[in-house]
This record gives structure tokens, sequence and C-alpha cells, in this order.
């Protein structure tokens, strides 16, 4: 299993390097301070729109409306609405947003399959998630890994390039079972920072089965699967993962 705030530890007896308990919490430390700058930036542009208006169920749904005409990426609302629903329990409030939320990001996220940042090879919302359960009814080490990533670039609209050079470290677990993913900065990044995207539950836990079946606890996430089912140590190339997903996509 994924634990909260990093990605997998798992015990291993295979004579590889371990990473120290201060290794992995620093590297705890790094990414809930990520997040939280996200949050912190997400909550600041919330509240600039909102302009003092109360945070609930039509006033959130509103929000998500603007950053869908404003041209903002799924993964932005959904990592918003993640900060709003953080910031209401770190104040011991009652979750704010609700049902009409729920339907505003589902239409947006609908929509948003027509023109993401990173849209895969024309693949849609849908058709991602039947061949994310494609690859899962396969089985075996590499459906795990095809589903995993598939379900990954899916999320984030990631472009082939970003999904091939994630690595381990990358990916960070919440308490309420979605995750951050964290982008390395790309020419377009004007900051330096990378880009933090939210992960839907049922992407980190098929992440989580790749990573705990395939022993990978550092480095690339997504790699070759060789004959007999030995998993390499180097990352997947940027044609292979077009083949995955063109692979599955028929």
């Amino acid at each position: 299993m994924l634990n909260y705030g990093r990605a997998v530890w798992p015990n291993t007896d295979s004579g590889a390097p371990s990473v120290s308990k201060h290794v992995r919490r620093l590297m705890q430390q790094s990414n809930a301070y990520n997040t939280r700058r996200a949050y912190k930036s997400l909550l600041k542009g919330f509240d600039a729109w909102r302009n003092g208006r109360t945070a609930n169920d039509v006033s959130i749904a509103n929000y998500v409306a603007h950053l869908e005409k404003s041209g903002k990426a799924i993964a932005t609302a959904r990592l918003a609405l993640a900060a709003i629903r953080f910031r209401a329990r770190e104040n011991d409030q009652p979750r704010p947003d609700g049902p009409i939320t729920a339907k505003a990001l589902e239409g947006y996220g609908r929509s948003s399959r027509n023109q993401g940042r990173g849209q895969v090879l024309g693949v849609g919302w849908e058709q991602a998630d039947e061949m994310t359960r494609l690859a899962e009814r396969e089985g075996g080490l590499r459906g795990l890994r095809d589903a995993a990533l598939i379900a990954v670039m899916s999320d984030g609209l990631l472009r082939i390039s970003e999904a091939a050079g994630i690595e381990y470290e990358d990916i960070n677990l919440t308490e309420d079972g979605t995750g951050r993913l964290l982008v390395a900065r790309s020419k377009n990044d004007q900051t330096g920072r990378g880009s933090m995207l939210y992960l839907r539950a049922c992407t980190m836990r098929r992440v989580s089965a790749w990573a705990n079946v395939s022993g990978i606890h550092a480095g690339p996430l997504f790699r070759r699967v060789g004959k007999g089912g030995i998993v390499g140590t180097a990352s997947l190339s940027v044609e292979s993962v077009r083949a995955i997903v063109q692979r599955w996509a028929r």
C-alpha cells in the first residue's frame, strides 16, 4: 500500500541499497511542502475570485465553471477543490462542496478531454478508463504497469514525455486516498517549480498495485518488463509509452 504523505516503501530483501529513514523523512517533508505550496496558491486564487462571498456548494461550483471558462486543466480544478476541502478540515468546518460542485466537475472533466494541455493521442476520458480496465483484466506485471500508466496520464492530461519521466518520489498520497503528482518543470514553466497535479483515488490504487508488485520504491516509476517478469531499472522511453497507449486504444 501507498502510505500517506509519500509513495511506497516496501520491505525488501533484494540486497539493493536501502533508503535511510532520514532520507525518507526529508522526502516526506518535500512532498508535504510542495502540496501545501500548491494549496496556498490555489486558495489565493479562489479567495480573490469569491471576493468575500461564502464558500459553499453553489459558489464553489461557480468557481469550477470559472476555471473551465478560463481554460484551466481539469487537474487544476480538482486540486483547487482539494485545497478548499483541506482548509475546511484544518478549521474544523464541514465540507463546503456538495452535489452541485460534483456535477460541475464531472461536466468539466468530460469537456476537457477535447482540449486538454496534454491530451494523450486523442484518447478521451471514458476511453482511457476502459483502457485501464482492459489492461488490468490482462493481468501480470505489464497489465498492472499499463493500467497505472494510462490512469496517471489520463488524470494529469500528461504529455508522453512527462509520463515517461515520472519518478516514484514525484507521487504523494493524501489522507483521502487521492494523490498529487509533481511534474518536473518544462520549457513553458516560468517559475521553474513544476506543476502539482491531482490524481484520483482509483488511479492511486493502480499506482500502488504496480509499485508493490514490481518492487519499485525509488527512481523511475514506469519501467520495462522483460522476459520472466524482470523489471528494468531505467524509465520507459517515449516511444515505449506511446506504443503502450496505442496498443490499448485499439
